[in-house]
Order: C-alpha cells, then sequence, then structure tokens
C-alpha cells in the first residue's frame, strides 16, 4: 500500500513536469521580437559643459532593439517599456562614437541593438545674455489686470550651441493668472527659452533656472483725459487734424482708483509744429497708479496741412543685419517692435506699405572689438516721401565671436524728437 502511494506521487510530479514543459515549450515559448524606434537619451550632458561643450538637441537619435523573452511578456511590449541612453561623459569636440546601452528588465532580455554605437556631434558651447519677457495664463476678472510689475533677473544668460543660442529670442516666465491676489504677491516661475515664433527650445544651460515675479491684481478705470494744446503753428502752417484720446485708463488698488475722477496731462506746445507729430502726451498720475495696459501706447497726432503721416510697425526679425564676417554671431538683443512713420503728401503716404521699406543694421570694424554695441538702425526705400521716422533709433546688438559689415541708405537723428529721421536721396 505505502509503495503503491509512493509510486502514484512519483508519477504525479513526473507528469507535473511534463505539462510544465509542454506549457513553457509549445504554448508560451522563448521568442525573439525586434523593438523599432526606441528614442536614445543622451546622458552626462552637464560634464561636457564643464568643458564649454555642448550638443544640439536638434539631434535626435533612435535605435531598434532586438529582445528575448517568454510570448507572454513580450506580446504587450511598447516602445516606451525600453529605455536607452548614451553616455557622453569624457567625449570630446567633433563627431564621436557613442555606446548604446538599454536598461535591464525582468521581461526580456537584449539580444542585439541595432545600431549598437551611434554617432553624436559636439560643439564648442557658446553664451549670450537674453531678455525676460512676462506672459499670462488663464483669464482675468472684468476690469482687472496685473499691475505694479517686477521681474528678477531681467535678463538670463543661455548656453549651448551656436544654432541653439541664436534660435533663443527671448526667456518667457510664464504666470497664472489664477495666482495673482489683490494684494503684492510674489511668484516664481520657471525660465523658458523661446523662439521668435513662439516655440520653446530645450536643451539649454541656463544661469538661472526660474524668475521671481511680483505683481498685484489691480482695478482698471477709464476716465477723462483732459489735454490742452497751446500755442499757434507758424506762418503759413495749419493744423488739420488732431487725434487727442478723450479717456485714459488707469490702474491700481481699487481704493486707490476709485477717486480718480480725471487725468490732466502737461500742455502740448504746438507753436513750432511745422510737420505731422505723434505725441506722446507727460500724464500727471494720482499717487499709487499706473497707466493700463489699454493706455500704455497713448498717443496724440497732429496733422498740418500739406503734411501726412503713416505709422508702420516692424518685428526685430525684419531688421536685416548686414552679414558679418565668418565666424561671428550678430544678433538684437530686443523683444520690442519698430515703429516707423513715414511722413508726405497725401498720395505718397497711402502708396507707401510696410514692405517698400527695408530695416538694417551696418556695423563697423571697430564694432566687432566689442561684445555688443548699440547700434543705428538705417533705412532704404525707392519710392517717394518727405522723411521717415523710427522709434527707437538704437537697439543692442550682441555680437560673439568676432565681426560684421553692412551697407544702405544712412539715417540722421532729429533734434526734436530723437528718433531716426532717413531722407529719400
Amino acid at each position: 500500500m505505502f509503495q503503491s502511494n509512493k509510486m502514484n506521487l512519483v508519477i504525479s510530479i513526473v507528469a507535473a513536469i511534463v505539462i510544465w514543459a509542454y506549457v513553457i515549450t509549445a504554448i508560451n515559448p522563448t521568442v525573439e521580437r525586434v523593438v523599432n524606434n526606441v528614442p536614445v537619451e543622451l546622458i552626462n550632458l552637464d560634464s561636457l559643459a564643464e568643458d564649454k561643450l555642448a550638443v544640439s538637441p536638434a539631434q535626435t537619435y533612435t535605435v531598434n532593439v532586438v529582445v528575448r523573452g517568454t510570448r507572454s511578456d513580450l506580446s504587450d511590449l511598447q516602445v516606451s517599456d525600453l529605455k536607452a541612453t548614451a553616455n557622453l561623459k569624457g567625449f570630446s569636440k567633433g563627431v564621436n562614437s557613442v555606446d548604446v546601452v538599454i536598461a535591464e528588465s525582468d521581461r526580456f532580455t537584449v539580444a542585439e541593438v541595432r545600431p549598437a554605437r551611434i554617432d553624436i556631434l559636439v560643439e564648442d558651447m557658446v553664451t549670450a545674455i537674453k531678455p525676460i519677457k512676462l506672459t499670462y495664463t488663464g483669464k482675468f476678472p472684468q476690469d482687472k489686470e496685473p499691475g505694479f510689475v517686477t521681474v528678477s533677473p531681467q535678463e538670463i544668460e543661455v548656453a549651448g550651441t551656436k544654432e541653439q543660442v541664436a534660435g533663443v529670442s527671448f526667456i518667457e516666465a510664464k504666470v497664472a493668472g489664477a495666482d495673482l491676489k489683490e494684494e503684492e504677491t510674489t511668484l516664481t516661475v520657471n525660465a523658458v527659452p523661446m523662439q521668435s515664433a513662439g516655440e520653446a527650445t530645450y536643451g539649454l544651460k541656463l544661469s538661472q533656472t526660474t524668475i521671481d515675479v511680483t505683481a498685484t491684481l489691480c482695478t482698471v478705470k477709464e476716465v477723462p483725459l483732459t489735454l490742452n494744446l497751446v500755442g499757434d503753428p507758424p506762418e503759413g502752417i495749419e493744423v488739420t487734424k488732431t487725434d487727442v484720446p478723450k479717456t485714459v485708463f488707469v490702474r491700481g488698488l481699487a481704493e486707490d482708483v476709485s477717486g480718480v475722477k480725471e487725468i490732466v496731462a502737461s500742455e502740448i506746445n504746438i507753436g513750432s509744429l511745422r510737420e505731422t507729430a505723434i505725441i506722446t502726451p507727460v500724464l500727471n498720475l494720482p499717487p499709487n497708479t499706473e497707466l493700463a495696459d489699454a493706455s500704455r501706447n497713448i498717443s496724440v497726432t497732429i496733422e498740418v496741412e500739406g503734411v501726412v503721416a503713416k505709422n508702420l510697425s516692424y518685428t526685430i526679425d525684419r531688421i536685416e543685419i548686414v552679414e558679418p564676417p565668418e565666424g561671428y554671431t550678430v544678433f538684437i538683443n530686443t523683444t520690442d517692435s519698430v515703429t516707423v512713420t513715414v511722413f508726405g503728401n497725401r498720395e505718397q503716404v497711402d502708396a507707401f506699405k510696410a514692405s517698400d521699406l527695408k530695416l538694417y543694421i551696418e556695423l563697423s570694424e571697430a564694432d566687432y572689438t566689442e561684445t555688443s554695441v548699440y547700434a543705428e538702425i538705417q533705412f532704404k526705400y525707392d519710392k517717394p516721401l518727405k522723411r521717415l521716422e523710427a522709434n527707437p533709433l538704437r537697439v543692442q546688438v550682441v555680437i560673439e565671436s568676432t565681426v560684421d559689415e553692412g551697407g544702405g541708405t544712412g539715417g540722421a537723428i532729429d533734434a526734436g524728437t530723437g528718433a531716426a529721421v532717413v531722407v529719400q536721396r
């Protein structure tokens, strides 16, 4: 009896082993599978930065990985289940062949990586100072907007490849509107390098990764604007039209703007006015108030007989920097636009379009001995005009590595306005 039970136990064990072996080999066998387009993460980039080297994030790498495991383990395997890395520590400038390593997993073993090595271009690191641009997300309550805003720092140094750095237009500081209060609030937000087209740039090294923004959620109020023109135009000159704002928007704490009934501007003397002028009035604002966004660019336009004016707005990327000598990177360090006012008779001004004007900057050889200069914007156009003005006249140009030349129609400074004045020759 005992021997019979023992025999049955042996038979049961053998049967179980046979069944298990059948399941493993026939039902759930070991198989191989190719996982395509596994992204490769570049690691130890900081070690390159210590040697003043960088890798462009425009370089992206993928590999195909042959994995081995049971059919059940590999049946639902995704690209995201594999982690591929390439360690850049210790590499130098130029094209480097770097091993691709696949992280271990209990679901599979790696049979092959295709390719097993990838070529990575390591370049010199360059740096540049970029301005901060503040943006808000979300909607503000009616008659509310941020005010008394300070941003620290106001610029950040970015480091990366020459192409990377040149592609950065500004550093964005994005503030959630819902985080602002009706009291002074300081928020710490991420610093994000942005291209002029509004796309973020990644892979750069920043001198500071966060930005402190201090602001108050203010009440906005529209009030009458009192503005007086004094004096008489010179003999033979007649004012044909005045464009004077009737109201102005101010902001501040509710208790500070509630008692504001009007804003009185300083007098504007037109006694020496000989041609159409666009004037920024000096506003006498009450304590603890400031201009709201809607009135940030408030101006008074005074037209005289025979001369009319038209404003044309150009973004900074419309200013051409004459091609610098080989080995130099040159860019304009501002996100502001340039306003060009063209003057002439009605027919001339009406016929003049923004595309008729070319804006450019001409740098001298001496300028290339500096890291930055304030350069005068120059203009070229073929259509007839009496003259034109631009504001601002000068912009900061950052020069990296060495030199730049330029040419074209020259400009001058109008003694009355301080703006760039170009007379058609």
